[in-house]
């Protein structure tokens, strides 16, 4: 194409220089000369001319997989391994797949049918990301040795997933760096790094170290890092002085290219008439090509600023949901929930969060970012969520069946936090990066849950983890089985998924079965 550049533009050069419009053909020989080799660059992939930024985001949410004394199979485990698409999705797991996979029914106490409240709310919005998702089951909290849990007892299992390090008795005190931490000093690069806390209070139990899911090391020893409760509060600290054309991918400089190529283009492509006109049959058909292809490529480079960055100010979330009451402790940890006690309504604020964390990743403003569904030992209103009158940590103490069973009764507490991280996974997916793709195929994204079932709640066998993207080979749309593998590995992978080195806490390599075999 070289070739013909040249030829095109010495054709020009010959034929027009010294007659009239002088000025109008210089600029069109020049504007072809500049314009016709980046077409040849264009052609070839210029989405790629800058590598888009690696993301990290982990999830937390506290609870179990099951409940109590029931031996039935886990409401968090597929029926196989493989790909989630091609098999029906266990209880937990039904707002992965969306409205199609999600009936919004169980069958109550007295063998009623019960509609789930929080299906009616969110159904129809939410997205299928089983193509996105893996699930690994199997995992094992160990009780002694590497990042052990010497406490199964709800705060005791927090150092060892967050943060790869054993705990300190029951303490939710993490003695390591959690992955956010390690993330950001790494690539942060001075970028903001979100923390999210959705329960927005502790509704009878929790507050003090329950409430953080990130903590740095300091010459004083190790401190956390507070989330944000408000989303409001988060817009406004987002939006402050916010301009797109300054923000990452949407950059000045950025601009000014882009505006620079479409004014070479722009010089061209008016004289087309005029000197066609004047060329003959074979010459007039080399031109007319080029012109045809510079026409398509002003038409890619005006819309290539608008599909690569994404980068524009979100609305306004609005005033925060009110804050509910935290009700009255009564009887086995469970709660008394009067009217508008124990819930804030959590779905929409994990929703906004969600679309606030979007915006900044797409713009740049960050590339790592932490969410905190649940408090360790949540005592939020189950009945909001799910129609079962109890707590949700209650729930998995006898607090509440559903099909007759414990353990689904677990299951429909878990929707809350899948369909969260659905939601989320959907917003990151939607963004589309440099080169093209999604946004998600340069983020790690991991949701972990605070016990596994053995078969009593309070265990470290059978935890599960749910897992998103494909960066660095990440294994997507997938239920993997792992027997006894520490659920911190998970995050392990995630890290080196994202080009750092595969290590957290006392914890080491990848978990080969969660990435794409080559």
């Amino acid at each position: 194409m070289h070739d013909d550049n040249r030829r095109v533009a010495n054709l020009l050069e010959s034929r027009f220089i010294g007659r009239a419009d002088r000025r109008a053909v210089l600029r069109g020989a020049t504007g072809a000369a500049l314009s016709l080799p980046f077409l040849e660059l264009f052609s070839n992939g210029a989405h790629a001319q800058k590598a888009a930024p690696k993301r990290l985001i982990v999830c937390y949410a506290g609870g179990a997989m099951g409940g109590d004394g029931d031996r039935a199979p886990l409401p968090f485990v597929p029926v196989r391994t493989g790909k989630l698409a091609d098999m029906p999705l266990p209880l937990s797991l039904h707002p992965l797949g969306g409205a199609a996979t999600w009936p919004g029914t169980y069958l109550g106490s007295g063998g009623q049918v019960v509609k789930e409240p929080m299906h009616g709310a969110v159904a129809m919005t939410t997205p299928d990301v089983r193509k996105w998702v893996s699930v690994i089951t199997g995992l094992r909290l160990p009780g002694s040795g590497a990042a052990a849990a010497q406490s199964m007892g709800h705060r005791g299992t927090v150092s060892p997933l967050l943060s790869g390090t054993t705990g300190s008795g029951s303490s939710a005190r993490c003695n390591g760096e959690t992955a956010d931490v390690v993330a950001d000093r790494a690539f942060g690069q001075g970028k903001r790094v979100i923390r999210a806390l959705v329960q927005a209070r502790n509704y009878g139990n929790g507050g003090g170290e329950d409430m953080y899911m990130s903590w740095r090391r300091e010459a004083t020893g190790m401190q956390p890092n507070a989330g944000q409760v408000s989303p409001s509060n988060l817009f406004d600290a987002l939006l402050g002085g916010f301009d797109p054309a300054q923000a990452g991918q949407g950059s000045d400089a950025g601009e000014r290219q882009r505006r620079r190529r479409l004014l070479s283009i722009d010089m061209v492509l008016p004289a087309r008439g005029r000197l066609v006109a004047q060329l003959g049959s074979e010459d007039r058909k080399r031109v007319e090509r080029h012109f045809d292809l510079l026409t398509q490529l002003h038409a890619r480079v005006r819309d290539l600023d608008a599909g690569l960055t994404g980068c524009a100010a979100p609305r306004s979330p609005g005033a925060d949901p009110p804050l509910g009451g935290i009700g009255s402790p009564r009887g086995g940890g469970g709660q008394n929930f009067g009217d508008g006690e124990g819930y804030s309504n959590e779905l929409r604020r994990a929703e906004v969060f969600a679309d606030l964390i979007a915006f900044a990743m797409s713009c740049d403003l960050s590339r790592v970012a932490t969410i905190q569904y649940l408090y360790t030992q949540t005592f939020m209103n189950a009945m909001q969520l799910t129609g079962l009158r109890s707590d949700i940590h209650q729930v998995s103490h006898g607090g509440g069946t559903a099909n007759g069973s414990g353990n689904d009764a677990v299951g429909l507490c878990h929707h809350y936090s899948v369909r969260s991280f659905a939601y989320l996974v959907n917003r990151i997916a939607s963004i589309e990066d440099e080169g093209g793709k999604s946004a998600i195929e340069n983020t790690a994204l991991v949701l972990t849950y605070e016990a596994g079932h053995g078969p009593s709640s309070h265990s470290g066998n059978n935890m599960a983890c749910l897992v998103a993207g494909t960066v660095g080979g990440l294994l997507a749309g997938e239920h993997v089985r792992l027997d006894n593998v520490h659920p911190a590995k998970v995050l392990v992978t995630a890290l080196g998924c994202v080009g750092l080195p595969a290590k957290l806490g006392e914890l080491t390599d990848s978990i080969p079965q969660m990435l794409v075999r080559t």
